[in-house]
């Protein structure tokens, strides 16, 4: 049985056994009475409230920008830590960081475009998910500051580190509000996609460096009797660093995939018409 809250007016859904009795709301924490007849009781109208400081989320994140009293975050990266208190935040608030409505795309094809486009795919889709998530913190940045800063040579190696685990913090602040925990996003993992990364792109700088070091011993090595003496144990290295760097670019391709395929199934089901996510009822009702 679906029931809108008394208090934010989101749909929840709560089993036929709540009727009658009081359910708690998993969007704002509201309490009330679920009807036995599926009608809102006169007695049950919640009391009149004063008017919230912003509009309203059914209007989405765009109507709270640039609009007069637009809402500001007052919390800094607290909000993303897993001992955050959500119960303890503004009920308009947590009504504005709800406001995310995701859409759907196809989880095999954000894996296979990220794959196909080298990684250029990823960067950009999900790059302007900073803009469309609403703001919790402080230091939220947008898409233009997330995907522009990756293309700054030596800065992006620390900046990737920002973007994927900023992402992921932010994609589970959504995932916590609306009581998945079983979505959460490892940021294990994702900092395991930007070791490897920085891993990947050193032992090719290293290579390089090896490469043409070689060609100079060859060049200095003519004017010497044996000149193999100091160009085999080269040959020798960059066979190794080689095959390192092959399981490195394996290992970066599985972790970024897997965590991407997470990402997108969690935003997938975000993204279903009803905002009581699947084993939220046991949750909702007393």
């Amino acid at each position: 049985m679906v029931v809108n809250c008394l208090g934010c007016g989101i749909a929840l859904n709560v089993p036929d056994e709540a009727k009658g009795r009081q359910v708690r709301c998993t969007g704002c924490g509201h309490v009330f009475m679920v009807p036995v007849d599926g009608a809102v009781p006169a007695d049950a109208a919640p009391a009149p409230q004063p008017p919230p400081p912003f509009p309203q989320p059914q209007f989405g994140p765009a109507a709270f920008q640039g609009a007069p009293g637009a809402y500001q975050p007052s919390y800094g990266d607290e909000v993303y830590q897993d001992n955050f208190n959500l119960q303890n935040v503004h009920p308009n608030t947590r009504a504005y960081w709800c406001s995310w409505r995701p859409e759907t795309f196809s989880t095999a094809g954000a894996i296979l475009l990220d794959i196909f486009t080298c990684s250029l795919f990823g960067l950009i889709y999900y790059g302007l998910k900073f803009s469309e998530l609403p703001k919790a913190s402080r230091n939220d940045f947008t898409a233009g500051k997330a995907i522009g800063f990756m293309f700054i040579p030596i800065f992006n190696l620390y900046w990737m580190f920002r973007f994927w685990l900023g992402l992921c913090d932010r994609i589970n602040l959504q995932i916590r509000l609306r009581g998945r925990t079983d979505l959460l996003l490892s940021r294990a993992l994702a900092k395991t996609v930007c070791i490897l990364s920085v891993l990947q792109g050193g032992l090719q700088f290293i290579g390089m460096i090896v490469y043409f070091g070689m060609f100079g011993a060859l060049a200095l090595g003519g004017r010497q009797a044996n000149p193999g003496m100091m160009v085999f144990p080269s040959m020798v290295f960059l066979g190794l660093l080689q095959l390192l760097g092959t399981a490195i670019v394996l290992a970066y391709l599985v972790c970024r995939e897997v965590f991407i395929g997470k990402m997108q199934t969690a935003i997938n089901v975000m993204a279903a018409p009803a905002m009581a996510m699947p084993g939220q009822e046991a949750r909702a009702w007393q």
